[in-house]
């Protein structure tokens, strides 16, 4: 009854909202707001073919959006193409540098490869910005652990623990690091 109507309804005001942000596109290819509006209602959709296409064009337009590239590299990454969304980051490093959320989900990628040293980098890079942040200081200590570095995956461990800020399965996760890492 009502509740398939209201779906119906929704998702005539979705496909409304789609059409428009195509316009808009037609118009002004370079309307970046508009891009993103219709990335994010197409993955809500989960038709990832046509936002991998708009995300591409809209690189080639503006290679320096670097939250295209990333939206992008997850589109690729969720697809189960791991490799092209590094590579889909690795385009973008120069313009990417300054954005920690950038950083962030590079180094995660890299460490999902075994490429625990560059990872590393990555995290600490996107720590500059946010030292708090619980995921990277867990993915830092995590590449750490694996390159050998135990004193400083104890450290990232325990800050990320500090924060308060994890979830109860990355609690049990890091508290189960810390007390193998402290083992002599």
């Amino acid at each position: 009854g009502q509740s398939r109507q209201a779906r119906e309804h929704a998702r005539g005001r979705v496909a409304e909202a789609q059409d428009l942000l195509r316009k808009v596109l037609d118009t002004n290819p370079r309307h970046t707001d508009a891009r993103q509006m219709l990335v994010g209602l197409l993955v809500d959709a989960r038709h990832h073919p046509e936002a991998t296409a708009l995300l591409q064009d809209g690189l080639v337009l503006a290679p320096e959006q670097s939250t295209f590239r990333i939206t992008l590299a997850r589109i690729q990454v969720e697809s189960g193409d791991l490799a092209t969304g590094v590579a889909t980051l690795e385009q973008g490093l120069k313009s990417g540098a300054a954005d920690p959320e950038y950083q962030g989900f590079y180094a995660a990628l890299l460490q999902r490869q075994g490429r625990h040293d560059e990872a590393v980098q990555h995290y600490l890079t996107a720590l500059n910005a946010d030292p708090a942040m619980p995921t990277w200081l867990v993915g830092v200590g995590i590449s750490l652990e694996q390159i050998g570095k135990h004193q400083d995956a104890l450290a990232a461990f325990q800050r990320a623990r500090d924060t308060g800020q994890l979830t109860p399965q990355l609690t049990r996760f890091v508290d189960q690091r810390l007390a193998e890492l402290k083992q002599p």
